[in-house]
């Protein structure tokens, strides 16, 4: 075989045809992959039609677009080109055949992309430019580089289009498939043959790169992937200056920083260190106050005032000018004149403390000014089963959102910061209209300054620490930039990590550098999609106490989702109830836990002990089913419909004749390290005659099914079915540490003590009496 024209014209074909092919390919898939409008589907088939076609018909459809006859085509000649029969028809040819495989798999590469890492990238004030070229094609670069050696094999065995729009011209068209087509068909076999070996060689070496490209995606984010939001059991260092760090004996806490030093208060409130000056300053615009000379930092205090105190509890800095510059629109507001802080807080208005600690600035209580803070009314059509319906205002404190698992949480969120668009409302971020329908303002994620935290915390796989701290600072100068990045790097305790990729990290480091990048940003809001859902209890809690220590300092508003109370409780100072789409509840998170407004509320904060009611007088209720009557100091509402008391509230005394308080035995028991729950069952006494309504004689665990007080009537009070131990399975009963066998519905009231009270009662004998405090009790409207 002595001309090898084939060979040097299918390679210089399917060269160029798959150059065309890449980036129309990629254009194309990331255009489509944003498209939202109609007729997708449509557009979709068309683009990959010439896929499915014989090459054959593809081929004629060309000839019919480009031939003299066609208005392409005549353009053409008029322009003095020729394309059938010549060298240009074959890279046509070429490119509409390979351009299909190219687009739908760039365009599945693009799809399986963590969607949380381009909002992500978005709610950083990226543009939907720099979201394409930084986060997804780099992230889908791996398809990308599939689909393009895919597309040259195809444009390579390129045959039936090729001949019918280009011919067989040796020299000028004639490919290596059209060249054993006709060696085939002139009895030349050995040419033939030769020429396949080579195609067969060509395929292997792309099915090699194929298989190298995705190996190498795996490595470099499926990892990433696996690990993000999910904790790798490793030990963290806490350097000095974590705020994790342990009090020293005397009541002190070392808190240095690398490179520098930050100052603590020992147990009379004076600083250690002070002479050493730190290395983080607080640029404007930044959430974070740094403490004041002296070791006092500015905080929040209860009732919405804002004050720092010295070493004797008085306020400090008036008359002293702060060293804190606020740009405008930060969350920061400044001192005024004489050392005090305006701001606002729920009704309107929050008070500060002059020189003496008198409060000023008091005000009648109004609603919310759209000007402070954050607003938020919408209305969010999820399906056609569940609406989002939220109104509330957020303002100093953290606002805990809590709720069951498809309440609409993270769907509140995700409107705020842009990710997803209400149907119809307004959200006003600190006089800044975000979103209104009435209006038409919808303002895209990366103008609306709203720091995200995701709940598996959308690191970026392909950049380190420092890189993923620094991705929304890019309007700053590099040197500004990666002194912001330092900075933050320091306070989150990351120092060392800076080059480490997220695989490399811990779920607590992942933690904070999200946190880090976050913040990083100035954010005028900060949201928290359940930020600790993926830790274990240790650094749970270690990120808990970080948060703390942020928020403190954070004047934005922030709002942190949970659907844990305790969480909430901890960080948040106000809570926010939602339930099936709807605000249920919204009150500081005292009133919220001791006074929950309905029986869902208390629920959802884990109230463990309910009742249906009647009333019997203006002081006294019926519990239904505990079957007592109970005394009562709240006033009864028409309208109340269960009483409640949380497990930790009942108490367990030896004496009966108090207000309130009915003999019970165990039915079983569980426990924690810490603590015991005991389901106990409870028996009535008889308000006319003093006398129980049921026997006396305790119950024996695992040899009956207790009927519930309401079928007591039918069936006469304490009678109990007898069932055999071999019976147990078939009726549900289950084995507990007792060695008994319970049904855990057939208790009353479920009571929670320390271990330390537990040792004491259980050597008492039964009946054990349990008080229902009146002033903890729980009325609950339906």
């Amino acid at each position: 075989m002595e001309d090898l024209s084939p060979l040097w014209i299918s390679l210089k074909t399917a060269g160029l045809a798959t150059i065309f092919a890449f980036f129309l390919g990629i254009t194309v898939a990331g255009w489509m992959f944003s498209y939202r409008g109609k007729g997708k589907g449509i557009i979709d088939s068309i683009l990959t039609l010439p896929i499915v076609l014989p090459p054959t018909v593809v081929g004629f459809l060309l000839l019919l677009l480009l031939g003299r006859n066609s208005p392409v085509g005549q353009l053409l000649r008029q322009l003095g080109i020729s394309v059938i029969l010549s060298w240009p028809a074959t890279v046509i040819a070429a490119t509409v055949v390979a351009f299909p495989l190219m687009y739908k798999t760039v365009l599945a590469a693009f799809k399986q992309v963590n969607q949380d890492l381009i909002n992500c990238a978005r709610t950083l004030g990226a543009s939907e430019c720099r979201v394409f070229w930084q986060v997804l094609l780099p992230l889908a670069w791996p398809g990308v580089m599939a689909g393009t050696v895919l597309a040259f094999a195809r444009a390579l065995g390129e045959f039936g289009a090729t001949l019918m729009l280009a011919g067989s011209i040796p020299g000028r068209t004639q490919t290596i498939a059209i060249a054993i087509f006709f060696a085939a068909q002139a009895g030349r076999m050995g040419e033939a043959l030769l020429w396949v070996l080579i195609m067969v060689a060509i395929a292997l070496v792309a099915i090699t790169i194929i298989n190298y490209e995705q190996g190498v995606g795996s490595r470099e984010q499926g990892v990433g992937n696996r690990e993000q939001g999910i904790e790798k059991k490793s030990n963290i260092e806490v350097s000095k200056g974590s705020p994790l760090t342990p009090l020293n004996k005397g009541g002190t806490r070392t808190s240095l920083i690398k490179g520098g030093t930050r100052a603590s208060l020992n147990q009379g409130g004076k600083e250690q260190g002070a002479g050493k000056k730190s290395n983080i300053e607080v640029s404007k615009g930044s959430p974070l106050t740094p403490l004041n000379k002296g070791g006092t930092r500015t905080s929040l205090i209860k009732g919405g005032t804002r004050a720092s105190l010295n070493q004797g509890g008085k306020e400090q800095g008036a008359g002293k000018k702060s060293n804190i510059e606020v740009s405008k629109g930060s969350p920061l507001t400044p001192l005024n004149k004489g050392g005090t802080r305006t701001s606002l807080i729920k009704g309107g208005t929050r008070a500060s403390l002059n020189q003496g600690g008198k409060e000023q600035g008091i005000e009648k209580k109004s609603n919310i000014e759209p000007s402070q803070g954050l607003l938020v009314e919408l209305r969010k059509e999820v399906s056609s089963s569940f609406t989002l319906d939220a109104k509330f205002t957020a303002n100093g404190k953290p606002l805990g959102i809590l709720g069951a698992s498809g309440s609409g949480k993270s769907m509140t969120l995700r409107c705020i910061a842009g990710l997803a668009t209400p149907t119809q409302g307004r959200i006003v971020l600190n006089g800044r209209v975000l979103f209104d329908s009435k209006q038409g303002i919808n303002l895209p994620p990366h103008q609306r300054r709203i720091g995200f935290v995701f709940q598996n915390y959308a690191l970026f796989p392909h950049m380190n620490v420092a890189e993923n701290i620094g991705f929304g600072l890019q309007e700053l100068p590099k040197a500004q930039r990666n002194k912001r990045v330092w900075k933050y790097i320091e306070l989150m305790h990351l120092q060392g990590l800076e080059k480490r990729y997220p695989h490399e990290l811990s779920g607590g480091q992942q933690q904070r550098v999200a946190l880090a990048r976050a913040m990083a940003i100035a954010p005028e809001a900060l949201l928290l999609d359940e930020p600790l859902s993926a830790l274990d209890t240790y650094l749970r809690n270690q990120i808990e106490m970080l948060l703390t220590e942020i928020f403190s300092t954070y004047q934005g508003a922030t709002l942190f989702v949970t659907h844990k109370l305790e969480e909430a409780y901890r960080v948040c100072g106000n809570l926010l109830v939602l339930s099936e789409g709807n605000v249920i509840g919204y009150d500081s998170k005292e009133a919220i836990f001791e006074h929950p407004p309905s029986f869902r509320v208390a629920q959802l904060t884990e109230c463990k002990n309910f009742s249906r009611v009647e009333i019997i007088d203006h002081q006294k209720i019926q519990a239904l089913d505990w079957n007592c009557s109970l005394s009562v100091v709240e006033p009864i509402r028409k309208s109340l419909a269960y009483v409640g008391i949380r497990a930790h509230h009942l108490r367990f005394v030896k004496e009966p004749n108090q207000d309130n308080t009915f003999p019970c035995w165990l039915v079983t028991m569980s426990e924690t390290q810490h603590r015991v729950t005991l389901y106990l069952n409870l028996y009535t006494a008889s308000r006319n005659t003093g006398l129980m309504d049921c026997p006396l004689n305790p119950p024996i665990l695992g040899d009956f099914d207790i009927i519930t007080p309401q079928n007591w009537g039918a069936r006469g009070a304490g009678d109990f079915d007898i069932i055999t131990p071999q019976n147990w399975g078939a009726r549900g009963a289950k084995q507990t540490k007792l060695g008994k066998s319970y049904n855990p519905q057939q208790y009353h009231l479920q009571a929670e003590v320390f271990k330390e009270k537990w040792h004491q009662i259980k050597a008492w004998p039964q009946p054990w009496y349990v008080q229902l405090d009146a002033l903890r009790l729980i009325l609950m409207e339906s």
